[in-house]
């Protein structure tokens, strides 16, 4: 797919749409509809960046801390894939354990807590409470993630939590929500699980990582930096060819 392309299809279209605008109360209006741009713009480039380059630290730091998972990985991107081509969307549905991992790292991580926010847009009432029009509404994504009723043991690293029983292929979980749900869905949940799924099967073809062994503080362990986005704490990691 040719994003730039993408991006520069979505601009002319908006700004198309400013320009034949005459409505004072539209958000496409002139200035507001210039303005709108480059609020969407900067999200979609945030959005689309902080989020997946924090999930790949995540990652980077469970391979570090599970090793035994790591050579899982390897070894069937090796019995699948090989040595001798790059790794490609094509095979995912051949790589079951990558897939099962992908989704324990966004769960144990959960990022974004507490998803975003929202509102309601009328006067509601679910399972007996009441909520006015405009109650802001966050959704405890953590907690769902962490829920042990609905993970049995959720403080466990367990990719295989993901796999059928006999482990031949990736079993998908409704309450896995790091994308949310609904008509708010993240409109770059694929985008974001391709670019996931692409970076870490090839990296894990081609390396090997490892806490550096000559820092006493190279692993900080799996608590977070609290913030809006959850980080890991910085950590020190070597990487080791495969191949050579």
């Amino acid at each position: 797919m040719n994003f730039y392309k993408l991006f520069r299809d979505f601009i002319d279209v908006f700004l198309k749409e400013i320009n034949s605008c005459d409505d004072p109360e539209s958000a496409f209006f002139k200035d507001v509809g210039e303005r709108q741009l480059v609020a969407v713009l900067k999200h979609l480039f945030d959005t689309g960046s902080e989020t997946t380059s924090t999930t790949l630290s995540w990652l980077f730091l469970y391979m570090a801390t599970f090793p035994g998972i790591q050579r899982k990985l390897q070894k069937e991107i090796d019995d699948v894939v090989g040595t001798s081509r790059f790794c490609s969307l094509s095979d995912r549905t051949s790589l079951p354990y990558v897939e099962a991992f992908l989704a324990e790292t966004l769960r144990f991580s959960s990022i974004l807590p507490g998803g975003l926010g929202h509102r309601t847009l009328y006067d509601v009432v679910y399972k007996g409470y009441a909520f006015p029009k405009n109650t802001p509404i966050m959704a405890n994504v953590y907690g769902i993630h962490f829920d042990p009723k609905i993970w049995r043991d959720p403080e466990n690293f367990r990719p295989e939590r993901f796999l059928s029983s006999d482990s031949k292929s990736f079993k998908k979980h409704e309450a896995l929500i790091p994308f949310w749900i609904g008509r708010r869905q993240c409109v770059g949940e694929t985008l974001a699980r391709d670019t996931l799924f692409l970076f870490t099967t090839n990296m894990f073809q081609r390396f090997q990582v490892k806490f550096d062994p000559s820092d006493a503080a190279a692993n900080p362990g799996l608590a977070p930096k609290a913030g809006f986005l959850m980080s890991s704490l910085p950590y020190k990691i070597i990487l080791t060819d495969r191949l050579s």
